[in-house]
């Protein structure tokens, strides 16, 4: 039989022959002096027998011995578990997967920012002989606008179509059954550029219109939308002789230009000799128009700020001009052409343009943009086209 008791100093478990009931010693981890309790004599009273180790025993009062401690494993009993350790902090817990996170994020952006194309180089691009672009056709679905609304919309269009023209195009809204038809013209001292975007040679381009095509074409389409119907109440409005005031940039970029473009064209600009060119029409193929002056031999293409106020397109691409030529049929049906022989109506108004100074590399500062002194035709006496 053993005692079994703790130090009272450093709580370390001893465990002594039962000989050693009642006597003093020292606590063999760290030397406090202490008594062994006393083991209960059988028949004694319960609680008269010391049931702790008491440091303060006067020395003489009890025998002292050496107190050497049993192991727990010879005792036969199982040793006494360690306690357990700490929790880990929650903050560390918690930071450790967060921390993990951002890492996998970093690196699949370095790993996609590694693959941007790079989106500068050369394009060609050729002056057309053609004074018009082919018609296409907003369709009235479009417009939202009532059976009746239709109906004196496309009677008004007919008759006196919606003519908004500038130094470096003309547009129209033409009244039809199918739709509004759109019908752009170069004026006197421009000419039609068209630019190859789709070929083998820039496969950094194509990479991107597959990348963003779709977010910027929902964009567009928005943009249009809105403006549209804008548009449409206004002139409704302005038909049935109230006096509205229609901003001719707004009708011209954002309605009839934005209904022939598609991702890249609405995206992109371009830029030379200190001036602003819109893309007037982008075919399913790639082919971007361009109203330029006529003896322009080399432009650049750079993104612009998109309604969103952000820009969609951070590259620039130089377009190297050659000698004009006649837009070819399949061009034209590449372009979804309805009329491709089709010209303006006298009177829509063509102001002349200053020519690019020849072999002189665009200046892209300074530029002026196309319409900021657009100068509108109405043949509706009731309304008004504000210039910008």
């Amino acid at each position: 039989m053993a005692i079994e008791f703790e130090c009272p100093s450093c709580s370390e478990t001893i465990r002594v022959p039962d000989a050693y009931s009642g006597r003093q010693g020292k606590c063999p981890s760290c030397n406090q002096r202490l008594l062994v309790p006393t083991i209960p004599i059988p028949g004694e009273v319960p609680g008269t027998a010391l049931k702790s180790s008491l440091p303060q025993a006067s020395p003489g009062s009890a025998p002292e011995v050496s107190i050497t401690a049993i192991p727990p494993q010879k005792a036969g009993l199982a040793a006494r578990p360690r306690r357990s350790r700490r929790r880990p902090a929650r903050a560390l817990v918690i930071g450790i997967p967060v921390i993990g996170f951002l890492l996998l994020l970093g690196i699949i952006a370095f790993s996609i920012s590694g693959n941007l194309p790079d989106l500068h180089g050369q394009l060609s691009g050729t002056l057309l002989t053609n004074r018009s672009l082919p018609r296409t056709v907003i369709p009235w679905a479009d417009t939202g606008l009532s059976e009746e609304d239709r109906e004196l919309l496309k009677t008004a269009l007919r008759d006196s179509p919606e003519r908004l023209s500038s130094e470096q195009m003309s547009c129209q809204l033409i009244g039809a059954d199918e739709g509004l038809e759109v019908l752009v013209t170069v004026p006197a001292g421009s000419v039609w550029c068209v630019v190859e975007t789709a070929t083998d040679d820039n496969k950094s381009l194509q990479l991107w219109r597959k990348r963003e095509r779709a977010r910027l074409n929902a964009e567009r389409r928005a943009v249009f939308l809105k403006a549209l119907k804008s548009w449409c109440s206004d002139k409704l409005r302005q038909i049935r002789g109230e006096k509205v005031l229609l901003d001719g940039v707004t009708v011209r970029d954002q309605v009839a230009l934005a209904s022939r473009l598609d991702a890249f064209g609405f995206a992109v600009e371009g830029r030379g000799d200190n001036r602003l060119f819109r893309p007037a029409l982008e075919s399913d193929g790639g082919l971007l128009y361009f109203s330029v002056p006529e003896n322009t031999v080399r432009f650049s293409i750079q993104g612009r700020k998109t309604a969103n106020g952000q820009t969609a397109f951070h590259g620039e691409y130089q377009v190297n001009v050659t000698a004009g030529q006649e837009a070819s049929p399949a061009e034209m049906s590449d372009a979804g052409a309805a009329d491709a022989a089709a010209e303006m109506s006298p009177g829509a108004g063509d102001n002349g343009q200053e020519s690019a100074e020849p072999n002189a590399p665009a200046e892209p500062t300074g530029d002026k943009p196309d319409g900021a002194d657009m100068e509108p035709e109405m043949n509706n006496a009731a309304g008004s086209m504000r210039n910008e």
